[in-house]
């Protein structure tokens, strides 16, 4: 019964994989988390909105997902350095039509052991609900989803669906396409992953682009993970 729902489940969302074909997720928890301001919006909240983010897959009934709030000293920069780091940047490499992206490091178990979300500072945010601008807490929410190893979803209200409006706040609010999605990573309690040797470089969410290994000891894809924009603001 449970498997039926799973595979009718899978044609909606989407699971991120290694070249491999080797499913990516966490096998340790909590989930770490470090807001670095960088190039942050004056927003009422920011902190309130990012928290928020995490706690909304935290809460999915019967997925063994936890997360914990970090502090860090670490610049505001993509890099291989054992920290989770969510920021904004005006540094952007993705053009304006791309809201945030998560980038994450998986072994060639499929074990995600870091990952860094970084947000276009270029753009309008807001954390009231403000139809000029882009949610920041729905905007999150969607990239810890590929945080987690979701990929996007056919279902378009999801929260992991491929594209956000201004002013869109329902995405706040995980659809049952995004819990099915957690519950499916995550249904038992997560075990301390073995020592696997060699790691794969990987990156969660959407539109994966490879562009190769960049350091000796990780060998593997690295794929970036986009959030679109669907409307002018």
């Amino acid at each position: 019964m449970t498997t039926i729902v799973w595979t009718s489940l899978a044609l909606a969302f989407e699971v991120q994989t290694l070249p491999t074909g080797e499913e990516m997720r966490f096998f340790e928890m909590p989930v770490t988390y470090a807001w670095v301001e960088g190039d942050a919006p004056n927003l009422n909240g920011l902190e309130t909105a990012i928290d928020a983010s995490f706690d909304a897959w935290a809460n999915v009934d019967d997925a063994y997902v936890f997360a914990e709030k970090q502090t860090s000293s670490l610049a505001p920069e993509v890099a291989l350095d054992d920290e989770n780091l969510v920021f904004f940047t005006t540094d952007w490499p993705a053009g304006n039509e791309a809201l945030a992206i998560t980038t994450s490091w998986a072994d060639d178990a499929g074990h995600i052991v870091q990952y860094d979300i970084y947000i276009n500072a270029t753009i309008p945010w807001s954390t009231t609900g403000a139809k000029d601008a882009f949610d920041l807490q729905a905007a999150i929410t969607h990239e810890v989803g590929h945080v987690l190893g979701i990929g996007h979803s056919e279902v378009a209200e999801a929260t992991m669906f491929a594209k956000h409006e201004p002013g869109d706040v329902q995405r706040r609010v995980l659809d049952s396409d995004d819990q099915e999605a957690a519950r499916y990573l995550y249904d038992s309690p997560p075990a301390a992953p073995e020592d696997t040797g060699a790691t794969d470089e990987s990156s969660s969410g959407c539109n994966a682009i490879a562009v190769g290994p960049t350091g000796a000891s990780w060998a593997g894809l690295l794929t970036l993970a986009f959030l679109y924009r669907r409307g002018e603001p």
